[in-house]
């Protein structure tokens, strides 16, 4: 029997999806519309306040998806609609720093939704595999992150450091993961 995905599956990682949405969509305003009239920490305010409303949609529920590897309970909820707030208070507070730096904005921005979607499908995850995919997106989209002021030669340095401690990191997850499957037989949380 083939497991087929249903409109409760996407239910679940309703609001990863929508921060990853959001991203795409503030890169797409950033690049096809440079003349834009709407301030992209806005933009990037809203698309992560969507995602709080988004975790009140039938919030006496439990969603489980993808064949119980991601789960929309009450846990989830409250660190998702914590996780909304504080990147859409940085995304508003923003604006002022970086008008004194020679930066790309959508850049930032987008990023900021991203590393929301990933910390959304880790915190979401009922599966080792799960959570060290939504820690990969996370991560990646900090090292871009770290290493955006591309001017700054400590920006570079402090971006290649991060990416080599994450790639150790990652493989000591990895590693334990393997051992959890040896000992235990799941990789379910």
């Amino acid at each position: 029997m083939t497991p087929s995905m249903t409109a409760a599956d996407f239910m679940v990682l309703l609001p990863a999806l929508l921060s990853l949405v959001g991203g795409l969509y503030l890169l797409s305003i950033y690049v096809l519309w440079p003349r834009r009239t709407i301030p992209l920490a806005t933009v990037c305010s809203v698309s992560a306040f969507i995602v709080f409303l988004s975790c009140f949609i039938n919030f006496k529920e439990n969603y489980f998806g993808f064949s119980h590897l991601f789960a929309f309970d009450s846990y989830a909820r409250f660190i998702l609609i914590l996780l909304s707030l504080i990147v859409g208070m940085v995304a508003w507070f923003s604006p002022r720093y970086l008008a004194t730096r020679p930066l790309h904005q959508g850049e930032y921005y987008a990023l900021l939704l991203f590393t929301l979607c990933g910390m959304a499908v880790m915190v979401q995850s009922l599966h080792l595999i799960g959570v060290l995919i939504g820690l990969e997106i996370f991560s990646f989209s900090l090292y871009i992150l770290v290493g955006l002021f591309r001017e700054k030669v400590r920006a570079i340095e402090a971006s290649m450091k991060y990416l080599l401690l994450g790639t150790f990191a990652s493989a000591f997850f990895l590693y334990g993961a393997a051992l959890i499957y040896g000992t235990v037989g799941s990789l379910y949380l």
